[in-house]
């Protein structure tokens, strides 16, 4: 049912003043969401590595997705090798890990010659 304030009908559901509550330990909504590996690049053309979430048609950013990607590290092959075996991920071919970032750069403005 619509609020009236001040002569104009706001529906309820678009108070954003109004605490959102409901029944003590109960669940209202929930969707599955998968996380994904992004390479992206802004408008300055700079690259940025992230981890962002997908909830059907949608796609959330954490606000710390970049710092949070870059401490991210692979685990131990036994570990490894377990997981995707329970996740049936596992192949008859072994894949490489992703690429970690270089602790070197590799393109140097000058070349000794």
């Amino acid at each position: 049912m619509p609020v009236s304030t001040e002569g104009v009908m706001i529906p309820r559901n678009q108070l954003i003043d109004e605490e959102l509550t409901g029944s003590p330990m109960s669940i209202t909504h929930a969707v599955p969401m998968q996380m994904v590996g992004v390479q992206w690049f802004d408008e300055r053309g700079q690259g940025h590595n992230e981890i962002w979430f997908v909830a059907g048609n949608a796609v959330y950013q954490p606000p710390n997705a970049e710092e949070w990607a870059s401490q991210l590290k692979p685990v131990k092959d036994d570990l490894r090798q377990a997981i995707l075996s329970q996740l049936n991920l596992t192949t008859s071919k072994e894949r490489e890990p992703l690429p970690m970032k270089d602790e070197v750069d590799v393109i140097a403005d000058e070349v000794a010659g």
